[in-house]
């Protein structure tokens, strides 16, 4: 699906689907929503400080859902839409 608003690609993100703006084809950029997890278990935690806190609170923490973007570079980062996104009416949903 193409030219959708940024409502209709969270909605999408929500369901497990990747999307990306139509800029981003070429490049190979793709957004996705990470589920979070509850009770993660600290030895899971790729962050030393996280972890330790994690096992500060009995060993386990919870983890909130974020957005997460698989960049031009082939690596992964967390991501925050800019107004930009938001306002853009060229998001698309890949298979």
């Amino acid at each position: 699906m193409e030219n959708l608003n940024f409502g209709q690609a969270l909605e999408a993100l929500k369901e497990g689907k990747k999307v990306c703006r139509a800029g981003w084809n070429g490049s190979g950029m793709f957004a996705v929503l990470s589920p979070g997890a509850k009770q993660l278990p600290s030895e899971q935690f790729f962050n030393k400080d996280l972890a330790a806190h994690a096992l500060d609170l009995g060993g386990f923490m919870d983890v909130r859902p974020a957005f997460m973007l698989k960049t031009a570079q082939d690596d992964v980062a967390y991501w925050a839409p800019s107004g930009s996104d938001c306002l853009a009416e060229d998001w698309q949903i890949l298979n």
